[in-house]
């Protein structure tokens, strides 16, 4: 009987103090349940160290890689959404570096307060960015939105992905001691959840082990294993010792075993699985520049080239290309005339009625000057790249009024 009392005791001890322990959590902010990550972490600071770089990553209240401004917007202000993947955020460079800053500076400097809102996200595609739009950037209130599109956004957007899913509320599906865990502790709960998913990402996205990881995966979807000892004996050795230190970007090299198409998709829309791709996009870019819209905005689009489409030295033997050197799929013919997915754009915008920048004759140009734009490993533009960029952006919004509140201004980015 005792025995029993000790262990009820216990028990009973062992409840309240976690039930304290749970409330505690709440006081000091820790939420109930996840809400789905539309941005990046909220007041995030990191310093992010390359092989090629280092810089300072910051993001403000909303998630955004952009300063801490109010939601209500002042008056005499005018805002840019800027929406885009890892080159509008600007991986590798600092946030004043990046050409939504360069361009948001030039135009203060001209009189014309504009901010430039850093909407960009490393990694995902339109449906993501649409995301942002809808659960992040509309409450800026903006007045204009810059949709921007690389090649690698095909790849990044599944082949089902449908416009309906924008607003789907995600429900997490809990059973079984999960449920009753959940009930009885929800913070602690979510506490592990979040720690459990740090721990995978961190694993996901800097493996201790690279090569194995990306082997084992290949092996999982049916890819030969001579092709995986092909891709193995091609890899330089430096740079996986760096992916496996999160020093480099690990899928550089794994794409060119688990998807050597990733640039052909992309930019020659060639494939079945492209096609699906591609008309997954651009029903989901339709409904972005449709919800800027309803909302007030108004819209432009810039398409970001790869790099493959304006450097020569991508194609030269003597010049590191990572990509390349995995086993990922380049065509020499992209540096010159428009690719399949150039026209598609092209057209589509049109059909729009959307005001449309093209950047790789800009950038075809500058790399006349032979003055390099991208990082030679990691392929994201230098902040040379991300000045042709502005340079680019500014000269075209001045020409085509693409917005209304941005009149012409003296002077360029090009004039300094």
């Amino acid at each position: 009987m005792r025995t029993i009392l000790k262990v009820v005791f216990a028990g009973v001890v062992f409840l309240v103090f976690s039930a304290v322990a749970d409330l505690t959590l709440g006081v000091l902010g820790f939420p109930a349940d996840i809400q789905e990550q539309y941005a990046h972490p909220p007041r995030y600071r990191e310093t992010i160290k390359n092989i090629e770089f280092e810089y300072a990553f910051e993001t403000n209240s909303q998630g955004l890689r952009y300063k801490e401004i109010p939601l209500q917007k002042p008056t005499g202000t005018s805002r840019v959404l800027v929406l885009g993947d890892s080159f509008v955020e600007g991986h590798g460079v600092m946030r004043e570096e990046t050409f939504s800053a360069l361009l948001e500076q030039k135009f203060v400097a001209d009189g014309y307060p504009v901010d430039f809102m850093n909407g960009g996200l490393s990694g995902t595609g339109p449906l993501q960015q649409a995301k942002l739009l809808i659960h992040v950037g509309s409450q800026y209130h903006p007045d204009g939105l810059l949709v921007c599109v690389f090649p690698n956004d095909i790849a990044d957007t599944p082949e089902t992905a449908s416009p309906t899913e924008l607003d789907a509320i995600p429900q997490i599906q809990r059973s079984g001691i999960k449920s009753l865990v959940y009930r009885l502790w929800p913070r602690t709960y979510m506490l592990a959840v979040q720690a459990y998913r740090w721990r995978y990402y961190l694993r996901r996205t800097k493996p201790s082990d690279m090569v194995s990881e990306v082997s084992l995966r290949a092996l999982e979807v049916g890819i030969p294993q001579e092709r995986i000892d092909a891709w193995k004996a091609r890899l330089p050795e430096d740079l996986v010792t760096a992916a496996n230190k999160g020093t480099f970007g690990g899928p550089i090299l794994s794409y060119g075993l688990l998807y050597p198409e990733f640039w052909t998709d992309g930019i020659d829309i060639d494939t079945e699985r492209a096609e699906a791709k591609w008309k997954s996009m651009v029903a989901l870019l339709t409904e972005i520049v449709h919800r800027g819209r309803q909302q007030g905005m108004e819209v432009g689009v810039v398409f970001i080239p790869f790099g493959g489409m304006y450097d020569p030295a991508q194609f030269d033997e003597s010049v590191r290309n990572p990509g390349r050197q995995a086993g990922i799929h380049l065509r020499r013919e992209w540096l010159t005339g428009q690719s399949e997915l150039q026209k598609r754009l092209d057209l589509w915008t049109r059909t729009e009625g959307v005001p449309f920048l093209d950047l790789t004759s800009a950038f075809r140009e500058a790399a006349k000057e032979k003055q390099p734009l991208n990082y030679v490993l990691d392929g994201h533009w230098n902040s040379a790249g991300h000045h042709v960029a502005a340079m680019a952006i500014e000269q075209w919004l001045k020409t085509r009024n693409v917005f209304t509140f941005i009149p012409p201004a003296k002077g360029t980015l090009a004039s300094q």
